[in-house]
């Protein structure tokens, strides 16, 4: 078994596309393909379903994955440790999404990269400043940047178990195109993914409480001052008590995206993207 072969298998994990991770380390589809079938020999177990010209990881795969990642990342810590390949850099960073797993991510990544200085602006409009990596829900259309999604989740409402709609069998998000909505100002994800929800419903919301602070979110609705518009995933990072109902909303999903600077891209950028879908596959 070569090293390689585990930073072959470890991306590919991420992207599940063969042709993707070749891509990244400038080799050919096959390269990849052939290097993780060897190891999937060697092992003796199928790494991923294989389908027509589809692959995903399978259970094995999985469990394997999270054991060969820890093992990268501790190759990584003891090169960096060892000084002759220590980042001594900045990284400017945007983020208007996923706040707090975006925080966590860093933490981990700082911990592995002492040597890297992280600048971060939250809910920042990112055309205003030169940033290095964007994260973000929302389809930036800046010139230089190159897209990778982190997570996609489904879209669900908040609301009080107080308010008359909360318990209805028959809930609907047209049933709250009178109901007061809170949510974080522009620019922030929610802001337009309220919008764009409750346009789909044929209403537009009534905004009665708008905050820069997304850790107001939660005590509002408990409070019962209105309903939100969420994505699951920040629902359950901002810990809801029982009085607060999270309703799905059939066909609804959003994509996370982070978007890396393709001018001046730091050394450490590729690691920097692995820690972030690292910590949304948790």
């Amino acid at each position: 078994m070569e090293l390689l072969q585990f930073k072959y298998f470890c991306d590919a994990a991420n992207t599940e596309n063969f042709s993707v991770t070749a891509k990244k380390f400038n080799v050919p589809p096959s390269a990849v393909s052939q290097s993780i079938r060897r190891l999937e020999s060697e092992i003796g177990a199928s790494l991923f379903t294989r389908q027509s010209n589809k692959v995903a990881l399978n259970a094995r795969g999985a469990k394997f994955y999270k054991r060969i990642y820890a093992v990268l990342r501790e190759i990584d810590v003891a090169v960096s440790e060892a000084g002759s390949n220590t980042y001594s850099e900045t990284i400017n960073i945007c983020v208007n999404a996923h706040r707090a797993s975006v925080k966590r991510a860093l933490a981990k990544f700082q911990k592995l990269y002492p040597g890297v200085d992280i600048h971060i602006q939250n809910f920042h409009d990112p055309s205003s400043e030169s940033f290095d990596f964007i994260i973000a829900s929302d389809e930036i259309r800046q010139k230089g940047f190159k897209k990778e999604r982190i997570v996609s989740e489904n879209i669900a409402v908040a609301i009080n178990k107080s308010n008359p709609f909360a318990l209805r069998d028959d809930f609907d998000v047209s049933m709250l195109k009178t109901e007061p909505f809170i949510i974080l100002q522009r620019p922030s994800s929610m802001y337009d993914l309220t919008h764009k929800v409750c346009a789909k419903f044929g209403f537009k919301p009534h905004i009665a409480i708008q905050t820069d602070d997304p850790s107001y979110i939660p005590e509002f609705l408990q409070l019962g001052l209105g309903v939100c518009i969420v994505a699951e995933r920040s629902a359950i990072n901002w810990h809801y008590n029982e009085s607060v109902l999270i309703k799905p909303i059939a066909g609804y999903t959003r994509d996370t995206y982070v978007y890396i600077s393709k001018k001046n891209t730091p050394q450490c950028a590729e690691k920097l993207v692995n820690t972030l879908i690292e910590e949304f596959k948790d």
